[in-house]
């Protein structure tokens, strides 16, 4: 007894035509797994039976949403989730009370105070930075080793950083508590 073929047999184009999809996304299909007939290559054709085709979307469009739904099922890691993102806002809420806190209390900077002390800070660092050639000039002279050359530029310019850092630590302590430098 002959074999009854449901469906239509296709070429990739015609498939592509019937599914309403374009001649890459049959090739992907293909890479995934759908089934085909004949398969093709080197001048002949792929051949595709539609009846299949459909058959295969069905299952691989199930097994898509199965997939979706299992990751909502994994309630855990859900849970886990928001409460992480409870935590960050707890503390960017408690955070933002500190600094209405420091408002209301008068601990607050003022901007002009803010800005003298960013000024100075700054001042700093750059008189640090620019006395650099100074500071490694006699180190320096007749260096052809580049990485020493590099190692004593590189404690140099992390001085000059630390420095400042230290400087913007120590305005700040001033201004947060209160002391003003009137020069």
């Amino acid at each position: 007894m002959p074999t009854i073929i449901k469906g239509n047999i296709v070429t990739r184009q015609q498939a592509a035509d019937t599914f309403g999809f374009d001649v890459i996304t049959i090739d992907n299909w293909v890479r995934r797994g759908c089934p085909y007939v004949k398969k093709g290559g080197r001048g002949k054709a792929w051949s595709f039976n539609t009846a299949d085709l459909f058959k295969w979307r069905l299952q691989e469009e199930a097994q898509r949403k199965a997939n979706k739904y299992d990751d909502l099922q994994n309630g855990e890691e859900l849970d886990l989730k928001i409460k992480i993102a409870r935590l960050r806002l707890t503390d960017a809420q408690a955070e933002n009370e500190e600094i209405k806190a420091r408002l209301a209390s008068s601990k607050a900077i003022d901007a002009e105070q803010l800005e003298h002390a960013l000024a100075e800070v700054l001042g700093m660092m750059r008189n640090k930075l620019l006395g650099i050639p100074e500071r490694v000039e006699t180190t320096l002279v007749g260096e052809t080793d580049k990485d020493v050359f590099k190692k004593i530029l590189t404690a140099e310019l992390k001085d000059a950083m630390y420095a400042a850092c230290d400087g913007i630590d120590e305005t700040l302590d001033k201004l947060t508590t209160g002391e003003q430098n009137n020069d």
